[in-house]
Formats: C-alpha cells, sequence, structure tokens
C-alpha cells in the first residue's frame, strides 16, 4: 500500500509539473485569437488606440520633414518625433506587461507612397497646412484617450497617462489646438 500511495503521489506531482509548463504558449494564443488581456477594456482601448496613432503620427511626421514643410509644421513635426520616439518603447513595455499585443498585426501604418501618388496624379505637394491641421484632430483624440486613462482603476495605467499627457497636450497647443480647461460635461 505504501508504494502504491508513493506512486500515484509522485505521478500526480509529476502531472501537476507539466501541466503547468505550457502557460507563456497558451497566453500568446489567448492574446492574438481572443484577446485576454490583464486590463479592462477601457485600457485594452487606450493601447491599441494611442499605439497605432502614436506610431502613425511618428512616421508621418518624418515623412513631413522630408518635404521641406514650413517653419511652423516643422516645429509640430520635430516635437512630435521627439515625444513619440521616447512614448513607443514605453508604451511597448508597458503594453507587453499587461498582456496586450501591440503593434496590432492588422493596425494602420503609414505608406508614403500612397500620399505621393495622390500629391504626384493631382500635381500638388506637400501641404504644410493639412499636415498641421491632421496634427490637430489626431492629437485631440490622443488627449482624450490620455485623459480617460490617467482615471482608469489600473495604477501602471493612471501613472503612466497622467505622466505622459501634457507631452500630448503640447503638441496640440503647438499645432494650434485650444485647450477647454474650464468645460464642463
Amino acid at each position: 500500500m505504501k508504494r502504491t500511495g508513493l506512486f500515484l503521489m509522485g505521478a500526480m506531482v509529476i502531472g501537476f509539473a507539466c501541466s503547468s509548463c505550457g502557460n507563456a504558449d497558451q497566453v500568446g494564443k489567448q492574446q492574438l485569437y481572443s484577446n485576454a488581456t490583464l486590463v479592462d477594456s477601457e485600457g485594452f482601448t487606450f493601447f491599441k488606440t494611442t499605439y497605432e496613432k502614436a506610431a502613425y503620427e511618428l512616421a508621418h511626421a518624418q515623412y513631413a520633414l522630408g518635404q521641406g514643410v514650413s517653419a511652423d509644421a516643422k516645429a509640430i513635426a520635430d516635437q512630435v518625433i521627439a515625444t513619440y520616439t521616447t512614448l513607443l518603447p514605453e508604451l511597448e513595455q508597458l503594453a507587453a506587461g499587461k498582456q496586450v499585443v501591440v503593434p496590432d498585426p492588422g493596425a494602420l501604418a503609414f505608406n508614403a507612397s500612397e500620399i505621393s501618388a495622390v500629391e504626384d496624379s493631382v500635381a500638388v505637394r506637400f501641404d504644410a497646412a493639412s499636415y498641421v491641421t491632421h496634427v490637430q484632430k489626431e492629437h485631440k483624440e490622443l488627449i482624450n484617450q490620455f485623459k480617460r486613462v490617467s482615471r482608469n482603476t489600473d495604477k501602471d495605467l493612471r501613472k503612466f497617462g497622467s505622466e505622459n499627457i501634457a507631452a500630448i497636450k503640447e503638441i496640440y497647443t503647438l499645432a494650434g489646438g485650444h485647450g477647454d480647461e474650464g468645460a464642463h460635461h
């Protein structure tokens, strides 16, 4: 009886140890196929939206600088590049800790050839004014995302949102946006 009990106990320990080894692969599948994360839906939306917009804006700013834009548009593009060059790796690291996959495999990516094709077909060069308007519009949406996440239940997201919202607001203001600090909803 003692041998049988020891054998069963040993088999149970080995079975338990082997079953716990597969979690890393299972988490990856859950992330990719069912979006299982360690944050709520608002945090998930923040990661996906913010990463996609920030990566797009960074590439768009780099493209704008290559087009010989005006001094105002150059200042905005420089600020966008300076902000998102440091913000994107931090966002990736935080997302990885919360088991959110960024960049999203199906996310919108900036494609300069599409803009060039449109410009060539219409015989119009890069328009700095429309770039500034674009930056203003996108950063207004980003400010909303950072405001929401700065009130999230996850302390890491709250901290990240609170620490970085000022940089996003600075770009928005530089692009001519006006904050509505006194507005109540």
